[in-house]
């Protein structure tokens, strides 16, 4: 439920003040960041099929907090599909809250455009990576999406008649099928950072927002927004990739901590487990807490 004052510039969410009665104001918060997803390969070309795009990588952190000492957020959005072969798909962009980041989900991969069908599977910046690719004919063991964290997980293979799926936050894309799966947050109980699908079989993204993977007369899905989940990759027939979904940054803290948010972030106030949830959707501003 939103509650508090509310001012143009600003949001303020306040309660009584801190330090009445002896009561002392807490010194950290438990964050939730999310990174945008990547976009799944195209497929604008004949016997082009592309490969899921990667999750968002996820992060949950404490973190220290300071009265009256502005914090810095951004809600990385999703990469941006594309409708030809000609155009890469796009890495997610990052997410932050103060010093935690966490980084865009890899783009899937496509059939390189300089007519040798080089393998070309775009490397993704958290190790939750695009997938392999198609290259048209009945060719095997394609090159694949790898980590690139320690906790990052890789795209699957293709098999040249299905893509690999985008690898998800919490495991590997499949080859020749679906999305590797999501995260749970500890702080919401939700599912993040899933990865999209393999195109020409309209394969399942992972849980956590990844978009299924487009067929013949069926359009690749993008990834939802605010899950960082990697958008599906698309098959020739239907051209179109899924863009990535956006990320997110959730605050869980302390029902009487006072707020203040920036007008440049979306964002909605609620309650779990006796506490205050802050998630903040859009946007890039700053977060006071007094």
């Amino acid at each position: 439920m939103n509650e508090g004052i509310y001012s143009i510039g600003s949001a303020t969410i306040a309660s009584a003040p801190y330090g009445i009665n002896g009561v002392t104001a807490p010194t950290s918060v438990r964050v939730l960041v999310v990174g945008g997803g990547g976009s799944g390969g195209s497929g604008g070309a004949t016997a082009t099929i592309g490969a899921g795009g990667g999750g968002g990588a996820v992060v949950e952190q404490t973190v220290a907090i300071t009265l009256n000492s502005p914090i810095s957020v951004t809600i990385g959005a999703g990469g941006a599909g594309s409708t030809t072969n000609s155009i890469r798909s796009s890495f997610g962009v990052a997410s932050r809250f103060d010093s935690v980041v966490a980084i865009g989900g890899g783009s899937g991969g496509i059939n390189d455009t300089n007519g040798s069908f080089a393998p070309y599977v775009r490397r993704g910046e958290n190790g939750a990576n695009g997938g392999g690719k198609y290259f048209g004919t009945a060719q095997t063991g394609e090159t694949r999406g790898f980590s690139v964290l320690a906790d990052g997980f890789a795209g699957g293979n293709g098999d040249g008649f299905n893509s690999g799926g985008g690898g998800g936050a919490g495991s590997a894309g499949v080859n020749s099928g679906a999305g590797g799966n999501g995260k749970v947050s500890t702080i919401t109980g939700l599912t993040y950072g899933g990865g999209g699908g393999g195109g020409r079989s309209a394969s399942a993204g992972g849980t956590g927002g990844g978009g299924s993977g487009g067929a013949s007369g069926v359009s690749a899905v993008a990834g939802t927004a605010n899950t960082g989940g990697g958008g599906g990759g698309a098959f020739a027939a239907s051209t179109a990739t899924g863009t990535g979904g956006s990320g997110v940054v959730v605050i869980r803290c302390a029902a009487g901590l006072n707020i203040r948010l920036g007008i440049g972030l979306t964002h909605t106030i609620s309650t779990i487990g006796g506490d205050k949830l802050i998630t903040i959707t859009a946007g890039t501003d700053t977060i006071t807490f007094f």
